[in-house]
């Protein structure tokens, strides 16, 4: 993959076009009201919102983003991650501020920004267009917003989406959708060792979390201290296997307490094998298995902060 290109080379802040992508499998009636209602608000402060479902579409717009204010993307995290993947590298993210209408089912990058799905308040950031740098990670060529983990979490996500796709269509998702997927890993899953090298520093052990956001969902919080433009990746490796450990590591997490088989660190640069066959996954969507190469992208990605105005 080549590198970004710097910001204003792409960008138009004085435009009135804003792109707006939703998620073609994400275009329930709820959401199709929330775009309409996104879009209005948009006409209404005098912008011109293009707005895409169509995948084949969207290719073609994301070919060339110039002379757009800004990108938004109405779903989930997933569909933030696979939309800046989609982007031509020689018209990156870096260069086009970027937000969304959040639509899934956590919606954690969407919090991160301080967006809560108000539409006319989301235009109003889109006014003022407050942006600011972020990092991006990068796992073997695409890049994620949030985090990268391989273990007993990453498993849950790919019988998830093995469920989801069967039949050839696309089932929709809820938190209840994950239930029956957590209990059955818990019977089945085998813990393979997993071995990190991070910058030099290697461990091992049965589960590896790297975070790019200080965001994983649900009540876990395992990087509170994770930075979005440190130019590093938090990294958390939890050393031993089992259904008893795993949900000590869950209690200790929640607690915010630590132990001699939970390693924490930072990193540019990790290289993740496995004895076995390791799950990945990247901001809640499965990415193949272990090996995986990944880095950071320093101050990759330009977004809208949408959090209110410091006083």
């Amino acid at each position: 993959m080549g590198e970004f290109v710097e910001a204003g080379q792409i960008t138009g802040e004085s435009s009135r076009r804003v792109l707006v992508l939703g998620n073609p499998y994400n275009g329930h009636v709820q959401t199709r009201e929330a775009a309409s209602q996104l879009t209005q608000a948009l006409e209404q402060a005098a912008f011109e919102p293009v707005l895409c479902w169509d995948r084949d579409r969207r290719a073609d717009v994301l070919s060339d983003v110039t002379g757009y204010r800004c990108l938004i993307v109405i779903g989930g995290d997933g569909s933030v991650r696979e939309v800046l993947n989609a982007l031509p590298r020689n018209g990156g993210p870096v260069g086009l501020p970027v937000t969304t209408l959040p639509a899934g089912n956590e919606n954690l990058f969407a919090r991160h920004l301080g967006v809560d799905g108000d539409p006319v308040r989301l235009v109003g950031a889109i006014e003022r267009l407050r942006t600011r740098r972020l990092d991006l990670g990068e796992a073997d060529g695409e890049v994620f917003t949030l985090m990268l983990t391989a273990g007993f979490d990453a498993e849950v996500v790919h019988r998830v989406s093995e469920w989801r796709h069967r039949g050839g269509g696309v089932a929709r998702v809820s938190r209840r959708t994950y239930v029956p997927h957590i209990a059955d890993s818990l019977r089945r899953y085998r813990y393979p060792k997993i071995t990190i090298d991070a910058d030099g520093q290697t461990y091992t052990g049965s589960h590896v979390l790297l975070f790019n956001l200080p965001q994983y969902g649900g009540p876990l919080d395992p990087a509170p201290d994770a930075q979005d433009d440190d130019g590093a990746l938090d990294y958390l490796v939890l050393e031993r296997r089992g259904v008893v450990r795993l949900l000590g590591y869950a209690q200790a997490l929640l607690r915010g307490s630590e132990g001699r088989d939970i390693h924490r660190g930072r990193a540019r640069r990790v290289r993740i094998t496995c004895d076995g066959a390791a799950p990945l996954q990247a901001d809640g969507d499965p990415v193949g298995h272990a090996p995986c190469d990944v880095r950071v992208l320093p101050q990759a990605m330009t977004v809208i902060d949408s959090h209110p105005d410091p006083a």
